[in-house]
């Protein structure tokens, strides 16, 4: 891993806290000396294979993600506009609701004039 991080000019800490912000395939060492890891070729191979698969699907998950973002966006704004019809039909009601009350009391106040 360090060899890969001299050789992208990067510090080998930078390196791996940016592979593991991103979700990379994690490196595990096959031997711990100390504070040294140990890596065989094998284990190193498997771990590039591994990242280049992960690399190669980037574009697809970027592209998942934008979908999801973009159905959870479209699906808040369905329910922002149902919410706004539903206040909307709330509304018409008090205001059918109003207009009754005040034509009744209108009636009302008339037949009382009428009878006097």
């Amino acid at each position: 891993m360090s060899d890969l991080a001299e050789e992208l000019n990067i510090s080998l800490p930078w390196l791996r806290q940016a592979l593991q912000d991103k979700g990379a395939p994690k490196l595990v060492p096959d031997l711990r000396a100390g504070l040294l890891n140990l890596y065989g070729d094998d284990t190193a191979e498997r771990w590039l294979a591994a990242y280049r698969t992960w690399r190669e699907e980037e574009p697809a998950r970027k592209a998942a993600k934008r979908a999801e973002i973009a159905a959870r966006a479209k699906g808040e704004m369905e329910a922002e506009m149902k919410r706004i019809a539903v206040e909307q039909k709330v509304a018409r009601a008090m205001q059918e609701a109003t207009d009754t009350a005040i034509a009744e009391e209108a009636a009302r106040q008339e037949r009382a004039l009428k009878g006097w």
